[in-house]
């Protein structure tokens, strides 16, 4: 469930008056503050607080949906993602209003530069997901890999569409340094006229043609997603998922002379057993651990 806008919170994090100057402006609202740098910043933010709340309850609805909007995409990666958006787009990092905060810095390029904040919510949501799936990919350039889009988005709804006939994917690729970011939506046609059509799954990717790998996030079921990704692959890099096994022979730690430690050297094994085993895989620059574990008495006993 996502959590209820607070104007006291993103007031918080907002240290330039101009800024909220102008986003109320944009509203047909006037709005002076009475701050300076030398305000304490607990009653600059009360000024901002109040001001907010002497709004009518229209005006607090719409600023809040765009402020709210706003925040989604003021967190630890929005200065690290302008950067780099700033940089496509050509544009100097210097701002015309002063910026003291990050929050201030996103909220400036939301007023001034429409399409810097865009490319930012597009690519932030890559960074703030989870669950990713690490794969290698052959090497293509990146022009090439955003040439293949629009046989990507068909292929996907001819997939989409096994499960429901009237499902259509619809994708957008853009780059960002050297990387293709790729976000997929899966919806269901409506046919009610003016009704919205239903969002079934999402599929975003990542794609480093640099490390030869792709990074993918599905919502729906697994095998699905190793659909998708196969997909993808065989699209956009001409090559294909392959399923892997790899065996590891444990005759090393059978032998009765075998010791688990250097301190332990001569003394004779009894007796031993394997609780949990854990295997390291990844790439230098991204490093996993699976752990599997055997059942212990608190197990058996549905203590855990």
């Amino acid at each position: 469930m996502a959590k209820a806008f607070s104007p006291k919170q993103y007031f918080q994090k907002i240290f330039s008056p101009d800024l909220l100057t102008e986003f109320y402006k944009n509203h047909e609202i006037v709005a002076i503050f009475d701050v300076t740098e030398h305000t304490p910043r607990k009653d600059a933010v009360s000024r901002f607080v109040e001001f907010h709340q002497s709004l009518s309850p229209e005006e607090k609805l719409a600023t809040e949906e765009e402020l709210a909007r706003i925040l989604r995409v003021s967190s630890k990666h929005s200065i690290f993602l302008l950067s780099g958006i700033l940089k496509k787009h050509s544009l100097t990092e210097v701002t015309t209003i002063e910026c003291t905060s990050d929050h201030d810095v996103v909220l400036y390029h939301y007023l001034f530069n429409k399409a810097v904040f865009e490319d930012l919510e597009f690519f932030h949501q890559f960074f703030t997901q989870k669950r990713y799936m690490l794969y290698e990919a052959e090497k293509v350039t990146l022009t090439d890999a955003e040439f293949t889009l629009a046989e990507l988005a068909r292929e996907y709804t001819r997939i989409a569409q096994k499960e429901n006939e009237g499902a259509v994917c619809t994708i957008t690729g853009k780059i960002l340094g050297d990387i293709l970011y790729v976000d997929g939506t899966i919806t269901e046609q409506s046919t009610d006229e003016g009704m919205e059509s239903k969002v079934l799954e999402t599929i975003r990717v990542a794609y480093l043609p640099e490390d030869m790998e792709v990074l993918i996030f599905y919502t729906g079921k697994k095998y699905e997603k190793l659909l998708y990704l196969d997909t993808f692959l065989r699209t956009v890099c001409k090559g294909g998922y392959q399923g892997k096994e790899q065996s590891f022979s444990l005759s090393p730690i059978q032998g009765d002379r075998f010791d688990f430690a250097n301190n332990k050297q001569g003394v004779p094994l009894m007796t031993w057993k394997i609780k949990g085993i854990t295997l390291s895989f990844g790439s230098e620059k991204i490093r996993k651990k699976m752990k599997f574990s055997l059942p212990s008495s608190m197990h058996e006993y549905g203590l855990s």
